[in-house]
C-alpha cells in the first residue's frame, strides 16, 4: 500500500499564538481531517475504536510533549508530564453504547469519549463534539500553505486545492467534513488523532483487500 495516501498530524498541524510561559497556549482553530468517503455510506466504524485508541493517546501525548518543548510553555509542560507517566500504566475501558456505538473511559486528558455512526463526543448525547451532517457542515477546510497532500491522497478523499485563502493559508474543498460544535481544545486535539487513525485503518484494509483479491 502506498504510504502517501495515509493522513498524518503534519497535514493538520496545531497552530498557536506564542505568549507568556505561565499561561496555557492560545490554540488557533483546530482543523479536523475529512472522514473517509466510505464512512458517508456505512457510518463511522466504531468497531475499530478499541484497536486505535491506545495508539491515538500515545500520538497525542507525543505531539503535546513536542509542542511544550517547542513553545517553552511551563503550563503545558506541567500538565503533560504526569500524564506521560500515567500512560505507561493506563488501562482503557470500553463498553457498548446503545445499539450502535462504543464508549471509552480512562482516557488521559479527556477522561472519556463515545463514538457512534455519525458522532464522536464526550457522552454520546450529540450536544458537543464532531458529527456528520451534510446539511450544516462547511464544504472546505483551511491549512497552512506549506502543508502538502500527495495527488493520491487528494484523490482518495476527493479534495481539491482552491489556492490561497488568507495570509499563509490555503483552502481545500472536500464533501466529507465533520461539523464541530462546543468542543474543548484537548478533546478536539484527541478527536483529531482518532479520526486520523480510523481513516488510516480504513485505507489499510481497503488496499489489503485489493491485494488479497488480485
Amino acid at each position: 500500500m502506498p504510504f502517501d495516501i495515509l493522513l498524518t498530524t503534519q497535514h493538520f498541524p496545531l497552530q498557536y499564538t506564542p505568549g507568556r510561559s505561565d499561561r496555557m497556549l492560545d490554540f488557533h482553530e483546530i482543523t479536523f481531517p475529512p472522514y473517509h468517503p466510505s464512512i458517508a455510506k456505512t457510518g463511522i466504524p466504531y468497531e475499530l475504536v478499541p484497536e486505535v485508541t491506545g495508539k491515538s493517546v500515545d500520538a497525542m501525548l507525543e505531539e503535546l510533549v513536542a509542542l511544550a518543548q517547542e513553545s517553552n510553555n511551563s503550563v503545558l509542560t506541567r500538565l503533560i508530564a504526569p500524564n506521560v507517566q500515567k500512560n505507561q500504566r493506563r488501562a482503557l475501558h470500553f463498553q457498548k453504547e446503545g445499539r450502535e456505538g462504543i464508549y471509552c473511559e480512562e482516557v488521559l486528558l479527556i477522561d472519556h469519549f463515545c463514538v457512534k455512526r455519525k458522532t464522536i463526543d464526550p457522552y454520546g448525547l450529540g450536544d458537543q463534539g464532531i458529527r456528520i451532517d451534510s446539511n450544516i457542515v462547511p464544504d472546505y477546510f483551511v491549512v497552512p500553505d506549506k502543508v502538502s497532500f500527495s495527488p493520491e491522497l487528494m484523490q482518495e478523499y476527493q479534495m481539491t486545492d482552491e489556492g490561497e485563502f488568507r495570509g499563509d493559508d490555503k483552502k481545500l474543498s472536500c464533501p466529507f467534513l465533520f461539523k464541530r460544535h462546543n468542543l474543548e481544545e484537548f478533546n478536539a486535539i484527541f478527536y483529531r488523532h482518532i479520526v486520523i487513525a480510523l481513516n488510516n485503518e480504513i485505507v489499510r484494509r481497503k488496499y489489503a483487500g485489493i491485494r488479497a483479491g488480485a
